[in-house]
């Protein structure tokens, strides 16, 4: 019985993993049903859905010819029970050492543990199953943390200065760097443009405010203090990110925009809105801003689900306001609005803008040119035109295209 429940709970193991990736693939398939659409391979997809299903079909079989040897086992020891029973008692009433009603007492107690006996093949079962559970969940609580705070860490709520000293970077499964020499320094109250070529580290760049991973190399300090010491909630707390893809829940315009900040009056809900420049989409919503919102935002187009992820951002009031790309959607006229509202609303906070579009960042107060995972320039607008570098002829590119 032993064996056959280590080996079960061994293949248990590896159902769970082929279990996981069936439904993986299947909600890959539903949300990007469109896109499969668009490129007519529905047929292809459905085959895919049919090999992880059929790998989980077959998964389940060889667990359940498992489960299947235990109860007829059980079966088998309580049919060899009764054998002896009435073998060994027919020997005692030949000797006299029992009589005839002893034994039929003693069959009929064997008859009542019948169903209780093979239940316990039920409960190996459920043993064995909530025991690879437990192992799979285990394995998930034991593990530590990489990025985490100090044993007193301290609170932030403002800052005056970040820099970036010598800040090398790689992701825990890459083999090269993704920063390398990184040596920047933001003022409060400053915009930041961000440019460089796709794949040149600017996402990157922004997200180490974040505290999402450990630099490898070098330091980060705000207001002469090493990152690591301030309080990982308390340091995301002042920092607005707005990231590339936008997650929208399924819930009513509103309430996407309160989880930036569920506490928020009406007033800042209203100024939130005003700066994302999502006012004018609201008469063309069924129900205003308490329409709800397709999962993921598929009712919205690309446009107004950035809006309105930077409205998310912005009721937050967060002394850095990261925008990664998220005008990218907009046509020329809402982006100048978005940066007419920020610079009224926000000229005493800090914004890093990531972009392609240079009129984006033009106005910046640094603008951060990379390439290759590093500063290839850095200065204000006028200062780089003036070089013969990436942004002017990017710029130049650009103003042609106009």
């Amino acid at each position: 019985l032993n064996m056959i429940r280590i080996k079960k709970r061994g293949y248990v193991k590896i159902h769970r993993k082929i279990y996981a990736n069936m439904t993986e693939k299947i909600l890959e398939s539903v949300e990007g049903q469109k896109t499969i659409r668009a490129y007519v391979q529905e047929e292809n997809d459905l085959k895919q859905q049919y090999d992880v299903i059929d790998k989980d079909i077959k998964s389940w079989r060889y667990i359940i010819n498992y489960e299947n040897k235990l109860a007829p086992l059980f079966e088998l020891v309580y049919a060899i029970a009764y054998i002896l029973s009435f073998v060994f008692g027919a020997y005692f009433i030949m000797n006299q050492q029992m009589t005839l009603g002893q034994l039929i007492i003693f069959i009929s107690y064997i008859g009542i543990l019948y169903g209780p006996f093979i239940s316990i093949s039920g409960v190996f079962q459920h043993i064995n199953n909530a025991t690879v559970a437990i192992d799979r969940f285990d394995e998930i609580i034991q593990q530590e943390p990489k990025v985490r705070n100090e044993d007193i860490p301290e609170p932030i709520i403002d800052f005056n200065e970040i820099n970036f000293k010598d800040v090398n970077f790689k992701y825990p499964v890459d083999d090269r760097y993704t920063l390398e020499a990184i040596n920047l320094n933001i003022k409060k109250g400053e915009t930041i443009g961000v440019v460089g070529p796709t794949g040149s580290g600017k996402t990157t760049l922004v997200r180490q405010l974040l505290r999402e991973f450990n630099v490898t190399d070098g330091t980060i300090t705000i207001d002469g203090k090493n990152i690591n010491r301030y309080h990982i909630k308390s340091l995301r707390k002042i920092v607005g990110y707005v990231p590339q893809t936008h997650m929208l829940f399924r819930r009513k315009v509103t309430d996407n925009i309160l989880i930036g900040n569920p506490n928020a009056s009406i007033d800042e809900l209203n100024l939130a809105i005003k700066i994302a420049d999502f006012e004018k989409d609201i008469g063309f919503l069924s129900h205003g801003l308490q329409t709800r919102v397709g999962e993921g935002g598929t009712t919205l187009s690309g446009g107004q689900k950035q809006r309105l992820s930077i409205a998310r951002a912005i009721i937050r009031d967060p002394e850095i306001l990261i925008l990664d790309d998220s005008l990218s959607a907009v046509d020329a006229n809402t982006e100048e609005t978005i940066l007419k509202q920020l610079k009224k609303y926000r000229h005493n906070k800090t914004n890093i803008i990531v972009a392609h579009r240079f009129s984006a960042i033009r106005e910046a107060d640094q603008i951060i040119v990379m390439d290759g995972g590093k500063i290839i320039e850095h200065g204000k607008h006028d200062e780089l035109i003036q070089k013969d570098g990436w942004y002017k002829a990017q710029y130049d590119q650009q103003m042609k295209m106009k």
